[in-house]
């Protein structure tokens, strides 16, 4: 295993951790320079609960879910309550 792969690893592990014990703030500070596009790669690495719970709190959230390949943002988008797919929808551009 290379030493990019291990560190993505124990990047996406920390931040499901985080996640996974409501440090919100923690997990956006920890994504705060990444690119939508990686972003939206790294949501679909993660746990269902960690990915949607990311998702809902990212303030680019809208920009990011355009950049999740259908099947993800199907997924992803069932979890979520009404309510927050509704404003994410709403926010992206058409």
């Amino acid at each position: 295993m290379s030493y990019k792969i291990m560190k993505q690893n124990n990047f996406l592990y920390l931040l499901n951790d985080a996640l996974q014990n409501q440090n919100i703030q923690l997990a956006l500070d920890s994504v705060k320079t990444f690119k939508a596009v990686d972003l939206a790669d790294i949501l679909s690495q993660l746990p269902l609960d960690s990915a949607q719970l990311l998702l809902i709190n990212l303030p680019q959230r809208a920009y990011v879910f355009s950049y999740l390949a259908p099947e993800v943002q199907v997924k992803i988008g069932n979890g979520l309550s009404r309510a927050d797919l509704a404003e994410i929808i709403g926010e992206m551009s058409s």
